[in-house]
Protein backbone atom coordinates (compact mmCIF):
# COMPACT_ATOMS: atom_id res chain seq x y z
CA UNK A 1 0.00 0.00 0.00
CA UNK A 2 2.95 2.39 0.57
CA UNK A 3 3.82 2.89 -3.16
CA UNK A 4 0.16 3.68 -3.89
CA UNK A 5 0.00 6.34 -1.16
CA UNK A 6 3.27 7.87 -2.42
CA UNK A 7 1.87 8.18 -5.95
CA UNK A 8 -1.46 9.55 -4.80
CA UNK A 9 0.28 12.24 -2.72
CA UNK A 10 2.25 13.48 -5.73
CA UNK A 11 -0.87 13.99 -7.83
CA UNK A 12 -2.30 17.55 -7.91
CA UNK A 13 -5.98 16.61 -7.83
CA UNK A 14 -7.17 20.23 -8.32
CA UNK A 15 -5.61 20.32 -11.75
CA UNK A 16 -7.22 17.12 -12.86
CA UNK A 17 -9.96 17.79 -15.35
CA UNK A 18 -9.99 14.65 -17.37
CA UNK A 19 -12.45 13.08 -19.69
CA UNK A 20 -13.12 9.36 -19.33
CA UNK A 21 -10.57 8.56 -22.05
CA UNK A 22 -7.98 10.82 -20.51
CA UNK A 23 -8.58 9.24 -17.10
CA UNK A 24 -8.09 5.84 -18.62
CA UNK A 25 -4.84 6.97 -20.21
CA UNK A 26 -3.68 8.33 -16.87
CA UNK A 27 -4.40 5.01 -15.12
CA UNK A 28 -2.64 3.04 -17.82
CA UNK A 29 0.34 5.36 -17.52
CA UNK A 30 1.12 3.71 -14.16
CA UNK A 31 3.41 0.71 -14.13
CA UNK A 32 1.68 -2.69 -14.33
CA UNK A 33 2.40 -3.66 -10.71
CA UNK A 34 0.86 -0.38 -9.49
CA UNK A 35 -2.28 -1.00 -11.54
CA UNK A 36 -2.51 -4.51 -10.08
CA UNK A 37 -2.23 -3.12 -6.57
CA UNK A 38 -4.95 -0.57 -7.28
CA UNK A 39 -7.26 -3.24 -8.73
CA UNK A 40 -6.62 -5.59 -5.80
CA UNK A 41 -7.36 -2.83 -3.32
CA UNK A 42 -10.64 -1.93 -5.03
CA UNK A 43 -11.72 -5.57 -5.19
CA UNK A 44 -10.81 -6.07 -1.54
CA UNK A 45 -12.84 -3.02 -0.50
CA UNK A 46 -15.80 -4.20 -2.61
CA UNK A 47 -15.72 -7.67 -1.01
CA UNK A 48 -15.56 -6.11 2.47
CA UNK A 49 -18.59 -3.96 1.71
CA UNK A 50 -20.55 -6.91 0.33
CA UNK A 51 -19.72 -9.10 3.35
CA UNK A 52 -20.58 -6.30 5.72
CA UNK A 53 -23.93 -5.87 4.00
CA UNK A 54 -24.65 -9.62 4.19
CA UNK A 55 -23.71 -9.80 7.87
CA UNK A 56 -25.78 -6.75 8.79
CA UNK A 57 -28.82 -7.90 6.81
CA UNK A 58 -28.57 -11.41 8.31
CA UNK A 59 -28.29 -9.95 11.79
CA UNK A 60 -31.27 -7.67 11.22
CA UNK A 61 -33.29 -10.58 9.77
CA UNK A 62 -32.52 -12.92 12.68
CA UNK A 63 -33.18 -10.20 15.25
CA UNK A 64 -36.51 -9.42 13.60
CA UNK A 65 -37.54 -13.08 13.63
CA UNK A 66 -36.50 -13.45 17.26
CA UNK A 67 -38.57 -10.42 18.23
CA UNK A 68 -41.53 -11.71 16.24
CA UNK A 69 -41.19 -15.13 17.83
CA UNK A 70 -41.11 -13.65 21.31
CA UNK A 71 -44.15 -11.46 20.55
CA UNK A 72 -46.15 -14.51 19.45
CA UNK A 73 -45.22 -16.36 22.64
CA UNK A 74 -46.23 -13.37 24.80
CA UNK A 75 -49.43 -12.99 22.82
CA UNK A 76 -50.61 -16.52 23.64
CA UNK A 77 -49.33 -16.90 27.19
CA UNK A 78 -52.71 -16.09 28.69
CA UNK A 79 -54.54 -18.17 26.05
CA UNK A 80 -52.44 -21.26 26.73
CA UNK A 81 -52.77 -20.73 30.48
CA UNK A 82 -56.55 -20.55 30.12
CA UNK A 83 -56.72 -23.68 27.95
CA UNK A 84 -54.45 -25.61 30.33
CA UNK A 85 -55.81 -24.72 33.73
CA UNK A 86 -59.39 -23.57 33.30
CA UNK A 87 -62.43 -25.51 32.17
CA UNK A 88 -61.55 -28.00 29.45
CA UNK A 89 -63.02 -27.31 26.02
CA UNK A 90 -63.50 -29.57 23.02
CA UNK A 91 -60.84 -29.92 20.31
CA UNK A 92 -63.21 -28.33 17.77
CA UNK A 93 -63.42 -25.10 19.80
CA UNK A 94 -59.70 -24.69 20.46
CA UNK A 95 -58.96 -23.11 17.07
CA UNK A 96 -61.19 -20.12 17.87
CA UNK A 97 -58.77 -18.92 20.55
CA UNK A 98 -56.02 -18.29 17.98
CA UNK A 99 -55.83 -15.60 15.30
CA UNK A 100 -56.29 -16.65 11.70
CA UNK A 101 -52.94 -15.21 10.59
CA UNK A 102 -51.11 -17.19 13.27
CA UNK A 103 -52.83 -20.38 12.16
CA UNK A 104 -52.00 -19.85 8.50
CA UNK A 105 -48.51 -18.35 8.32
CA UNK A 106 -45.81 -21.01 8.40
CA UNK A 107 -43.47 -19.12 10.72
CA UNK A 108 -46.23 -18.37 13.22
CA UNK A 109 -47.41 -21.99 13.18
CA UNK A 110 -43.86 -23.19 13.83
CA UNK A 111 -43.60 -20.88 16.84
CA UNK A 112 -46.87 -22.24 18.26
CA UNK A 113 -45.72 -25.80 17.55
CA UNK A 114 -42.38 -25.32 19.31
CA UNK A 115 -44.04 -23.68 22.31
CA UNK A 116 -46.59 -26.50 22.70
CA UNK A 117 -43.86 -29.15 22.35
CA UNK A 118 -41.76 -27.33 24.95
CA UNK A 119 -44.67 -27.12 27.39
CA UNK A 120 -45.53 -30.80 26.86
CA UNK A 121 -42.02 -31.79 27.95
CA UNK A 122 -42.72 -29.96 31.23
CA UNK A 123 -46.33 -30.98 31.96
CA UNK A 124 -47.85 -34.42 32.32
CA UNK A 125 -51.19 -35.92 33.26
CA UNK A 126 -54.27 -33.86 32.38
CA UNK A 127 -52.20 -30.80 31.40
CA UNK A 128 -50.23 -32.96 28.97
CA UNK A 129 -53.46 -34.29 27.48
CA UNK A 130 -54.80 -30.75 27.05
CA UNK A 131 -51.63 -29.75 25.21
CA UNK A 132 -52.18 -32.73 22.90
CA UNK A 133 -55.72 -31.47 22.29
CA UNK A 134 -54.38 -27.99 21.41
CA UNK A 135 -51.82 -29.57 19.10
CA UNK A 136 -54.55 -31.48 17.24
CA UNK A 137 -57.06 -28.62 17.43
CA UNK A 138 -54.64 -26.37 15.54
CA UNK A 139 -53.88 -29.17 13.04
CA UNK A 140 -50.22 -28.98 14.01
CA UNK A 141 -50.01 -32.76 13.75
CA UNK A 142 -50.36 -32.36 9.98
CA UNK A 143 -47.24 -30.17 10.02
CA UNK A 144 -45.34 -32.91 11.87
CA UNK A 145 -46.56 -35.54 9.41
CA UNK A 146 -45.43 -33.37 6.47
CA UNK A 147 -41.94 -33.31 7.99
CA UNK A 148 -41.73 -37.06 7.43
CA UNK A 149 -41.53 -36.41 3.67
CA UNK A 150 -38.81 -33.77 4.00
CA UNK A 151 -35.57 -34.55 2.15
CA UNK A 152 -33.58 -33.51 5.21
CA UNK A 153 -33.26 -36.52 7.53
CA UNK A 154 -33.04 -34.41 10.69
CA UNK A 155 -36.31 -32.66 9.82
CA UNK A 156 -38.01 -36.03 9.29
CA UNK A 157 -36.59 -37.28 12.59
CA UNK A 158 -37.90 -34.17 14.33
CA UNK A 159 -41.37 -34.86 12.94
CA UNK A 160 -41.25 -38.41 14.31
CA UNK A 161 -40.31 -37.18 17.78
CA UNK A 162 -43.15 -34.64 17.72
CA UNK A 163 -45.73 -37.23 16.70
CA UNK A 164 -44.56 -39.66 19.38
CA UNK A 165 -44.47 -37.00 22.09
CA UNK A 166 -47.95 -35.72 21.25
CA UNK A 167 -49.41 -39.23 21.12
CA UNK A 168 -50.63 -39.16 17.49
CA UNK A 169 -51.47 -42.84 17.07
CA UNK A 170 -52.91 -42.42 13.58
CA UNK A 171 -49.39 -41.62 12.37
CA UNK A 172 -48.19 -45.22 12.90
CA UNK A 173 -48.75 -46.24 9.22
CA UNK A 174 -46.57 -43.31 8.07
CA UNK A 175 -43.90 -44.21 10.63
CA UNK A 176 -43.85 -47.83 9.47
CA UNK A 177 -42.26 -46.66 6.21
CA UNK A 178 -39.02 -45.89 8.05
CA UNK A 179 -38.47 -49.02 10.15
CA UNK A 180 -35.95 -50.45 7.66
CA UNK A 181 -34.67 -47.11 6.33
CA UNK A 182 -30.96 -47.06 5.36
CA UNK A 183 -30.46 -44.02 7.59
CA UNK A 184 -29.82 -45.41 11.12
CA UNK A 185 -31.21 -42.28 12.82
CA UNK A 186 -34.52 -42.40 10.93
CA UNK A 187 -34.70 -46.15 11.48
CA UNK A 188 -34.22 -45.79 15.23
CA UNK A 189 -36.51 -42.76 15.61
CA UNK A 190 -39.35 -44.50 13.77
CA UNK A 191 -39.06 -47.58 15.96
CA UNK A 192 -39.00 -45.51 19.14
CA UNK A 193 -42.05 -43.56 17.95
CA UNK A 194 -43.97 -46.75 17.10
CA UNK A 195 -43.12 -48.25 20.49
CA UNK A 196 -44.36 -45.13 22.26
CA UNK A 197 -47.57 -44.93 20.24
CA UNK A 198 -48.56 -48.59 20.07
CA UNK A 199 -50.63 -49.81 23.00
CA UNK A 200 -51.11 -53.42 21.83
CA UNK A 201 -48.00 -54.51 19.91
CA UNK A 202 -45.08 -52.09 20.46
CA UNK A 203 -42.59 -54.34 18.65
CA UNK A 204 -44.71 -55.21 15.64
CA UNK A 205 -41.95 -53.90 13.37
CA UNK A 206 -39.79 -56.93 14.26
CA UNK A 207 -41.93 -58.98 11.87
CA UNK A 208 -40.65 -56.93 8.93
CA UNK A 209 -38.53 -58.65 6.29
CA UNK A 210 -35.46 -56.42 6.17
CA UNK A 211 -35.11 -55.31 9.78
CA UNK A 212 -31.56 -54.34 10.76
CA UNK A 213 -30.55 -53.98 14.39
CA UNK A 214 -27.23 -52.60 15.58
CA UNK A 215 -25.92 -52.90 19.13
CA UNK A 216 -27.10 -49.36 19.75
CA UNK A 217 -30.58 -50.22 18.47
CA UNK A 218 -30.77 -53.18 20.85
CA UNK A 219 -29.65 -51.10 23.83
CA UNK A 220 -32.09 -48.28 23.06
CA UNK A 221 -35.07 -50.59 22.59
CA UNK A 222 -34.20 -52.49 25.77
CA UNK A 223 -34.23 -49.24 27.76
CA UNK A 224 -37.65 -48.35 26.35
CA UNK A 225 -39.02 -51.84 27.06
CA UNK A 226 -37.78 -51.62 30.63
CA UNK A 227 -40.02 -48.59 31.16
CA UNK A 228 -43.16 -50.31 29.87
CA UNK A 229 -45.70 -52.03 32.16
CA UNK A 230 -45.02 -55.75 32.42
CA UNK A 231 -48.27 -56.60 30.62
CA UNK A 232 -47.05 -54.71 27.54
CA UNK A 233 -43.79 -56.65 27.20
CA UNK A 234 -44.31 -58.93 24.20
CA UNK A 235 -43.64 -62.65 24.18
CA UNK A 236 -40.32 -62.82 22.34
CA UNK A 237 -40.68 -66.52 21.60
CA UNK A 238 -42.82 -65.50 18.59
CA UNK A 239 -39.63 -64.29 16.88
CA UNK A 240 -37.36 -67.20 17.87
CA UNK A 241 -38.21 -68.81 14.53
CA UNK A 242 -37.31 -65.71 12.54
CA UNK A 243 -35.06 -66.02 9.50
CA UNK A 244 -33.70 -62.56 10.22
CA UNK A 245 -30.49 -63.04 12.23
CA UNK A 246 -30.64 -59.57 13.81
CA UNK A 247 -34.22 -60.08 14.99
CA UNK A 248 -33.44 -63.59 16.22
CA UNK A 249 -30.41 -62.48 18.25
CA UNK A 250 -32.35 -59.60 19.74
CA UNK A 251 -35.27 -61.84 20.69
CA UNK A 252 -32.95 -64.40 22.30
CA UNK A 253 -31.37 -61.66 24.42
CA UNK A 254 -34.73 -60.26 25.46
CA UNK A 255 -36.12 -63.66 26.54
CA UNK A 256 -33.31 -63.82 29.07
CA UNK A 257 -33.50 -60.17 30.10
CA UNK A 258 -37.26 -60.37 30.79
CA UNK A 259 -37.17 -63.91 32.26
CA UNK A 260 -39.58 -65.47 29.77
CA UNK A 261 -39.47 -69.11 30.85
CA UNK A 262 -41.84 -70.18 28.09
CA UNK A 263 -39.02 -69.60 25.60
CA UNK A 264 -36.71 -72.26 27.08
CA UNK A 265 -37.69 -75.15 24.69
CA UNK A 266 -36.93 -72.98 21.65
CA UNK A 267 -33.68 -71.73 23.21
CA UNK A 268 -32.57 -75.35 23.70
CA UNK A 269 -33.21 -75.99 20.01
CA UNK A 270 -31.16 -72.93 19.10
CA UNK A 271 -28.12 -74.46 20.85
CA UNK A 272 -27.82 -76.57 17.69
CA UNK A 273 -27.77 -73.57 15.36
CA UNK A 274 -24.99 -73.38 12.79
CA UNK A 275 -24.43 -69.75 13.73
CA UNK A 276 -21.97 -69.33 16.59
CA UNK A 277 -23.43 -66.02 17.76
CA UNK A 278 -26.90 -67.53 18.00
CA UNK A 279 -25.63 -70.51 20.02
CA UNK A 280 -23.77 -68.18 22.35
CA UNK A 281 -26.78 -65.88 22.83
CA UNK A 282 -29.06 -68.87 23.52
CA UNK A 283 -26.57 -70.21 26.06
CA UNK A 284 -26.44 -66.90 27.94
CA UNK A 285 -30.23 -66.59 27.98
CA UNK A 286 -30.56 -70.13 29.33
CA UNK A 287 -28.18 -69.14 32.13
CA UNK A 288 -30.22 -66.00 32.86
CA UNK A 289 -33.38 -68.13 33.01
CA UNK A 290 -31.69 -70.70 35.25
CA UNK A 291 -33.12 -73.36 32.91
CA UNK A 292 -31.82 -76.59 34.47
CA UNK A 293 -33.68 -78.67 31.85
CA UNK A 294 -31.05 -77.60 29.32
CA UNK A 295 -28.17 -79.25 31.23
CA UNK A 296 -27.89 -82.32 28.99
CA UNK A 297 -27.90 -80.36 25.72
CA UNK A 298 -25.31 -77.91 27.08
CA UNK A 299 -22.96 -80.73 28.07
CA UNK A 300 -23.37 -82.34 24.64
CA UNK A 301 -22.38 -79.15 22.83
CA UNK A 302 -19.15 -78.66 24.82
CA UNK A 303 -16.71 -80.84 22.76
CA UNK A 304 -17.70 -79.15 19.47
CA UNK A 305 -17.20 -75.54 20.58
CA UNK A 306 -14.29 -73.10 20.65
CA UNK A 307 -12.64 -72.10 23.93
CA UNK A 308 -14.81 -69.04 24.50
CA UNK A 309 -18.11 -70.91 24.17
CA UNK A 310 -16.70 -73.79 26.23
CA UNK A 311 -16.05 -71.31 29.02
CA UNK A 312 -19.63 -70.02 28.73
CA UNK A 313 -20.89 -73.62 28.90
CA UNK A 314 -19.03 -74.14 32.17
CA UNK A 315 -20.28 -70.82 33.58
CA UNK A 316 -23.82 -71.87 32.72
CA UNK A 317 -23.33 -75.24 34.42
CA UNK A 318 -22.19 -73.40 37.53
CA UNK A 319 -25.68 -71.84 37.59
CA UNK A 320 -27.87 -74.74 36.47
CA UNK A 321 -25.70 -77.85 36.84
CA UNK A 322 -26.65 -80.88 38.90
CA UNK A 323 -24.92 -84.05 40.06
CA UNK A 324 -25.49 -85.45 36.55
CA UNK A 325 -22.69 -83.17 35.33
CA UNK A 326 -20.04 -84.68 37.62
CA UNK A 327 -18.73 -87.33 35.22
CA UNK A 328 -18.46 -84.72 32.46
CA UNK A 329 -16.54 -82.34 34.74
CA UNK A 330 -14.14 -85.09 35.84
CA UNK A 331 -13.28 -85.68 32.18
CA UNK A 332 -12.59 -81.98 31.69
CA UNK A 333 -10.15 -82.06 34.62
CA UNK A 334 -8.24 -85.10 33.37
CA UNK A 335 -4.70 -84.70 31.96
CA UNK A 336 -3.22 -83.40 29.77
CA UNK A 337 -3.63 -80.07 31.51
CA UNK A 338 -4.16 -77.16 29.15
CA UNK A 339 -6.55 -74.24 28.78
CA UNK A 340 -6.17 -73.33 32.45
CA UNK A 341 -9.12 -70.94 32.46
CA UNK A 342 -11.38 -73.86 31.47
CA UNK A 343 -9.89 -76.11 34.14
CA UNK A 344 -10.37 -73.46 36.83
CA UNK A 345 -14.00 -72.93 35.79
CA UNK A 346 -14.67 -76.70 35.74
CA UNK A 347 -13.31 -76.95 39.29
CA UNK A 348 -15.58 -74.11 40.34
CA UNK A 349 -18.59 -75.93 38.89
CA UNK A 350 -17.72 -79.01 40.95
CA UNK A 351 -17.38 -76.88 44.07
CA UNK A 352 -20.84 -75.45 43.41
CA UNK A 353 -22.41 -78.95 43.48
CA UNK A 354 -22.32 -79.29 47.24
CA UNK A 355 -20.74 -82.05 49.31
CA UNK A 356 -20.45 -84.53 46.45
CA UNK A 357 -18.61 -82.03 44.30
CA UNK A 358 -16.35 -81.07 47.22
CA UNK A 359 -15.45 -84.73 47.79
CA UNK A 360 -14.42 -85.16 44.17
CA UNK A 361 -12.33 -81.98 44.23
CA UNK A 362 -10.57 -83.13 47.40
CA UNK A 363 -9.89 -86.52 45.82
CA UNK A 364 -8.45 -84.94 42.67
CA UNK A 365 -6.33 -82.62 44.83
CA UNK A 366 -4.78 -85.51 46.78
CA UNK A 367 -4.08 -87.64 43.72
CA UNK A 368 -2.67 -84.94 41.42
CA UNK A 369 0.53 -83.02 41.02
CA UNK A 370 1.45 -79.48 41.93
CA UNK A 371 0.00 -78.00 38.71
CA UNK A 372 -3.51 -79.33 39.31
CA UNK A 373 -3.33 -78.37 42.98
CA UNK A 374 -2.57 -74.78 41.98
CA UNK A 375 -5.59 -74.83 39.66
CA UNK A 376 -7.88 -76.11 42.44
CA UNK A 377 -6.58 -73.57 44.95
CA UNK A 378 -7.19 -70.85 42.39
CA UNK A 379 -10.77 -72.11 41.89
CA UNK A 380 -11.39 -72.10 45.63
CA UNK A 381 -10.22 -68.51 46.03
CA UNK A 382 -13.44 -66.47 46.03
CA UNK A 383 -11.52 -63.25 45.50
CA UNK A 384 -10.66 -64.32 41.93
Amino acid sequence: MTPILFILQRINWSELNYTYDEYGKTVYSFPVHIRLLLATTLIFLLVILILLGIILSSRIYKTGRAIKKNNIKLKYQSVLSKLLFEERISIENISGHFDKVDKEKRFNRNVLLEEIIHLHSTFSGESGERLEDIYVGLNLHTDSIKKLNDKSWHTAAKGMRELALMNIKQAIPQLNRFIDNPNPVLRMESRIAIMNLSTEDPLSFLSGKNIQMSGWDVAKIYVLLSKLPEKMIPDFSRWLDSNNKDVLLFSIQMTGSFRQQSSVPKLIQLLKSENENIRLAALKSIRSLNASQAEKQIIEMYPKENEYIKLEVLKTLESIGSLHAISFLEKVLQPPLKDYHLLIQAARVLLSLGNKGQEIIDKIFLNSGEEMQLIINHAKDKRL
